[in-house]
């Protein structure tokens, strides 16, 4: 086990309450209790009950320990996933062993509330599954075989949900809870409660083999929800049901789920795990104090972190620091334990690979800390990355138009990124445009190490995330272990190949289909030689050749170009003139131009002196809605409409929506463009920051603006003067 995070929550200790996290690692020791001048104590503990010195904290090789110095308590360590599991370490017990993963230990004290601190303990030691390949004989069989793409096992991890999410011991849902809790799912959603009952009774007397309340047992045989108990208390117990399947559920309603209502309605861009709409709590406004730094703008948001413009508040002296930096806040409060615990481990990956690996091509680590903000109970204790503050993503340069003078130069950085990072013995895992960030000066500097993996020989293993569209042929069916998914440099090799197609082809995949998914079964068919690999014409032949064996269909025909090989015949081979294969994009540019100018010349011959909003239209769109069951209905249903935004700068609000709503298939005459608005995420996690100013029918508003997500057309049109406040 390479270390433990034990963190003391925000009033339970002493020092005004301030929140304690501390990292430890193997042979190291915390001390807690009271503490005192001649007794020094890592975590101080603020209750007359407690001792001064009340016990200790060791970390071995494979687990850590707990030793109880009081003469008269015991203290308990619960385990938040495990179905209501505890140990009891009783008085003046010395290296009491913990198992779990995730603590919480507890001690007594004289106030109401006990108190309380957190340990982490995310990497135990496991044995290799390939180490034991001898035959013993007749095969074992599973003692529980379940099948996790069974509508019974969908039914099974709502049935667990409440418990995974929630640290205290809370109630089952109900079967009309679960009819409510699947509604919208892609497959179960018309489930009725007669459908969620028999699969209960199928899991509870075949899947599970749970028998019948026994009538003696007060305690069990009244219970109105007993079946539905002990099929949660033993998926749990057993770890038939983890964290990782609350993916299979669709995204909850209320505060959790108005990520997607927002994704149908008015296309919020996401702010945190919740996602929300408006002025959300969980976003900090120009001018608050984070630390020693001052926000200034909403620079991104993602899954799991939000991306802030900063600058030095000036309250504290020092060092001369950067005069704008770029604020990573990865909020934790509201998670299921396991979620914040991948939070706290990817924050550290994060820093310890910015302090060991640093490099030109990497983006760059300023400090870490916690969050103070208890007038924002959502963000307080939040943990907050200072970073080098970069120009724009190699995402929004897409969305823009790569110049073709920098296309090589740009792949060029990012392999040199990657040969670092390979060098050094970590796996990037999450490669894609919007990891690529572009300084002022045009320098490449790979981030979000969020899934950075350290390898241990040839592989790592890592959570079973990433983007879809970046994931090799082999990931898609890799097995799930203990430790994670293996991961390999290969699949950096692959991504980088999927960078290559979308820097030469306008932003698109090699590998077709409308969504991720379709994408990803395109992307299978290929790596089962179902299918050959068909690259855009638009890429020239050095780069589809360096592509395609980026694109290699198998890890051990990947394996041997490294980023560093690659690396060497970009050096050797890249072409210094034009080359025909990017033509289009040049013709793109005359276009535009033309168009531009015959708009001019227009309205010159009418007569009219070209004036500053006055744009002819020149191209159509589409509208497409990303949700599959919208996109074949013909009955307008509202909730298949998608809003338009008045103002494209700011954020979704009631009035900052037209009237107007629009409908998948609708085709809409647009204006012009506006490169850089607020960015916008749709239902498959495609993100961007360009929208169209299109024209409404008479009678409603004069125009409307259409987020480019919302259309899989790109006609060549003027940019848009920036909006201005009224």
């Amino acid at each position: 086990m390479s270390g433990v995070v034990v963190h003391l929550p925000q009033g339970s200790g002493a020092d005004g309450g301030e929140p304690v996290t501390l990292r430890l690692g193997p042979g190291e020791v915390a001390r807690f209790g009271r503490g005192s001048p001649t007794t020094p104590v890592e975590l101080r503990l603020d209750d007359d009950a407690v001792s001064r010195l009340a016990g200790e904290i060791r970390v071995t090789d494979d687990h850590w320990q707990l030793t109880n110095h009081s003469t008269s308590h015991s203290y308990l360590v619960e385990n938040p996933e495990g179905a209501g599991e505890y140990l009891r370490v009783q008085p003046r017990r010395v290296g009491a062993p913990i198992p779990f993963e995730f603590s919480r230990v507890v001690l007594p004290t004289r106030s109401q509330v006990p108190v309380v601190f957190q340990v982490f303990a995310p990497d135990h030691v496991y044995l290799d599954p390939d180490a034991t390949g001898v035959l013993w004989g007749s095969r074992t069989v599973m003692a529980y075989s379940l099948d996790e793409t069974a509508t019974y096992f969908l039914v099974l991890v709502a049935l667990c949900e409440p418990r995974l999410r929630d640290q205290s011991r809370v109630a089952v849902p109900t079967t009309p809870q679960i009819v409510e809790r699947l509604n919208g799912h892609t497959t179960s959603g018309a489930l009725t409660a007669r459908a969620i009952s028999s699969h209960i009774d199928y899991l509870a007397e075949q899947k599970l083999r749970i028998g019948p309340p026994d009538v003696h047992d007060p305690g069990k045989g009244d219970r109105r929800n007993g079946k539905r108990e002990e099929i949660v208390g033993l998926a749990l117990r057993f770890g038939l049901v983890r964290e990782e399947h609350l993916a299979l559920l669709p995204p909850p309603t209320g505060a959790a789920g108005r990520e997607r209502q927002a994704a149908r309605g008015a296309m919020t861009p996401l702010h945190g795990p919740g996602g929300t709409t408006g002025e959300p709590a969980d976003l900090l406004p120009s001018g608050y104090r984070a630390g020693e730094w001052a926000v200034s703008e909403l620079i991104g948001v993602g899954g799991w972190s939000t991306v802030y413009a900063a600058r030095p508040s000036g309250r504290t002296g020092g060092p001369a620091r950067p005069a704008e930096v770029a604020l990573k806040v990865m909020p934790t409060a509201g998670l299921a334990p396991r979620q914040a615990r991948r939070i706290v481990e990817s924050a550290h990956r994060e820093v310890e690979l910015g302090r060991r690996t640093g490099h030109p091509r990497l983006i760059g680590l300023i400090e870490s800390f916690v969050l103070r903000a208890p007038d924002r109970p959502s963000l307080d204790g939040a943990i907050v990355l200072v970073m080098e503050r970069a120009a724009r993503s190699l995402r929004e340069l897409l969305d823009a138009g790569v110049p073709e003078a920098d296309r090589g130069r740009l792949i060029e950085g990012i392999c040199e990124g990657l040969a670092h990072l390979h060098r050094s013995g970590w796996v990037h895992a999450d490669l894609k445009p919007e990891n690529v960030l572009l300084g002022r000066d045009g320098s490449v500097k790979l981030s979000d190490f969020g899934l950075a993996t350290e390898l241990t020989g040839t592989h790592g293993y890592a959570p079973p995330l990433g983007t879809l569209d970046y994931l090799p042929p082999e990931r898609w069916k890799a097995p799930l272990g203990a430790l994670g998914v293996q991961v390999r440099p290969s699949a950096d090799i692959w991504a980088l190949g999927i960078v290559i197609h979308e820097v030469f082809a306008s932003g698109t995949s090699p590998f077709a289909g409308a969504t991720p998914v379709a994408r990803g079964a395109a992307v299978q068919e290929y790596g089962e030689g179902r299918a050959p690999l068909r690259m855009d014409h638009a890429v020239p032949p050095f780069w589809r050749d360096l592509a395609a064996d980026c694109l290699a269909p198998t890890h051990e025909a990947r394996a041997e170009h490294t980023a560093d090989s690659l690396l060497g015949r970009i050096a050797a081979g890249q072409p210094t003139r034009r080359s025909r294969g990017a033509r289009p994009h040049g013709r793109a540019r005359t276009a535009l131009l033309a168009v531009a100018l015959c708009a001019t010349a227009g309205a010159t011959l009418s007569g009219e002196a070209p004036r500053k909003e006055a744009f002819r239209p020149t191209g159509e769109l589409t509208v497409f809605n990303a949700e599959r069951r919208c996109q074949d209905r013909t009955d307008r249903d509202l909730h298949c409409s998608l809003g338009l935004a008045i103002d494209p700068t700011r954020p979704y609000t009631p009035g900052n929506v037209v009237p107007t709503r629009v409908w998948h298939g609708d085709v809409l005459t647009a204006e012009c463009q506006l490169p850089h608005g607020l960015p916008i995420v749709d239902e498959d996690d495609l993100r961007s920051t360009r929208w169209f100013r299109v024209r409404l029918p008479s009678g409603s508003a004069p125009a409307g603006w259409l987020p480019a997500v919302r259309t899989k057309d790109r006609p060549p049109l003027p940019n848009c003067p920036y909006p201005t406040a009224p």
